[in-house]
């Protein structure tokens, strides 16, 4: 049984996407209603992500777009790995449209990441994780045929992988 705050929360992911629904129709409809899309959209990204990803695999474009050019905005490590894993769920893998928008966070993921490794003192815990969305970007590219793209990013995750394996070789050199 549904406590109140699950079929609240439940009423909430319907009400949005039927919403997003219903602007994503109108601005294919009409292209000046994009607008309105992308300020429904606006600050309640990370609230919305969810919806909008379904709405996104059913209805498409310019809801793509728009989710994009947010995420490419985005400075919110925790809201951009979470909108990677929510893509990477088995029923969103072979969505051509969702693809993008896995990029698009990806490459966010890793800039943020890259600058943190520049910036500051990170632990091997943090580099492991930039090889890791190093390879997924280089696996996003891939599939978007951008591979030339993709080989910077193995590039990156290689000379990563390389700096750790020449301190623990034991535990790293594998991963190579």
């Amino acid at each position: 049984m549904q406590t109140r705050q699950e079929a609240s929360a439940a009423s909430a992911r319907k009400s949005a996407y039927l919403a997003l629904t219903s602007l994503t129709r109108l601005a294919q409809r009409r292209p000046h209603c994009v607008l309105q899309l992308r300020s429904a959209i606006g600050g309640r990204l990370p609230d919305l992500a969810s919806a909008a990803i379904e709405v996104l695999v059913e209805s498409g474009e310019p809801l793509g777009r728009e989710l994009v050019g947010l995420v490419e905005l985005s400075s919110a490590e925790p809201f951009l790995r979470e909108l990677r894993e929510l893509c990477e769920m088995d029923r969103y893998l072979l969505s051509v449209p969702v693809w993008d928008v896995a990029r698009a966070a990806t490459e966010r993921e890793l800039l943020l990441l890259r600058r943190r490794l520049v910036e500051t003192t990170t632990s091997d815990a943090d580099r492991q994780e930039f090889v890791m969305a190093a390879n997924n970007l280089a696996l996003r590219l891939r599939y978007l045929r951008q591979s030339e793209a993709g080989l910077q990013a193995i590039e990156d995750a290689v000379l990563i992988c390389r700096q750790l394996a020449d301190r623990e070789p034991d535990e790293y050199l594998l991963d190579l």
